[in-house]
């Protein structure tokens, strides 16, 4: 599975799609002015905001369309690339790993075997957008998006198949 960019890099919105060779599993439309994304999987639409905790600091609360806070993210403060998600009343921790194209992991409980893995592609180029510091806020949402599709109960029948 991969995320891939269907906008325009230069567009207001960025919208991704998470692919399974030809079907779309989910979609996340990102507003990086308003640091909100808008989660489209199995028939059900969210839209969430990411707000850091204190401008230091390497927590971000995600609340969802009415306020309520629904989850946070901690981003390790040694390496950027992997920290932890909690949704609601369940944990996930991930890991980004820079290869040809890089590799996102995510992990329940334990780090020893991977609950889902896909690729983070921005567009044919081959180029990940989401993974540089003007994308920092694409990351953040792509992590929530997928988290968030992790959690929902149609795709928890389907994980084991997505793991790599």
């Amino acid at each position: 599975m991969k995320w891939v960019l269907n906008s325009n890099r230069s567009a207001i919105v960025h919208e991704y799609q998470l692919m399974d060779e030809n079907s779309c599993m989910a979609t996340a439309k990102i507003n990086p002015l308003h640091h909100s994304v808008r989660i489209s999987c199995y028939g059900q639409h969210r839209l969430f905001f990411i707000e850091q905790q204190a401008s230091l600091s390497t927590k971000y609360i995600f609340t969802n369309e009415y306020g309520l806070e629904v989850g946070n993210m901690a981003v390790g403060k040694l390496k950027q690339k992997e920290g932890a998600v909690a949704i609601e009343s369940k944990k996930y921790f991930y890991q980004i790993q820079n290869n040809s194209l890089p590799n996102l992991h995510i992990y329940e409980g334990d780090k020893m075997e991977a609950l889902f893995s896909c690729n983070l592609q921005a567009n044919n180029t081959g180029i990940c957008y989401s993974c540089n510091s003007d994308g920092e806020i694409d990351t953040q949402c792509l992590l929530l998006a997928t988290c968030w599709y992790l959690h929902l109960p149609v795709a928890k029948k389907n994980t084991m198949a997505f793991a790599v």
